[in-house]
């Protein structure tokens, strides 16, 4: 995935945020926060205790992502919420399973971006 293609896609979970937003869609707005916090955090690079950023600085250097990357990044996502969502139906909890499988789908469309 090149640069630009990555931008792309961060364009494009921002542009799905704001349509969740005005959606009222509480679990896609959740779920598109975290898919681009495990994004970013997967990008980060480690910080030099030498380093000269400014204290009050927010913005760390990221390392580019490849396509290959985001899509495992997604695959987990999903992965780890179906297992909490297949435990939530063994126990009987019908509505946080069901939760976790508008989360999940939510995210499914956003594999087929990048393939």
């Amino acid at each position: 995935m090149s640069n630009d293609a990555a931008e792309w896609f961060r364009t494009r979970l921002s542009d799905d945020l704001r349509a969740a937003f005005a959606a009222r869609d509480r679990a896609a707005i959740r779920t598109l926060r975290c898919i681009m916090a495990a994004i970013d955090n997967a990008g980060a690079v480690a910080v030099d205790a030498n380093a000269t950023h400014a204290a009050s600085s927010t913005e760390v250097p990221r390392k580019p992502l490849s396509e290959p990357e985001i899509v495992a990044i997604l695959q987990a996502e999903i992965v780890a919420r179906a297992r909490v969502a297949d435990e939530y139906e063994r126990r009987g909890n019908a509505v946080q399973a069901g939760e976790l499988r508008h989360e999940i789908a939510t995210i499914q469309p956003l594999t087929a971006l990048l393939r």
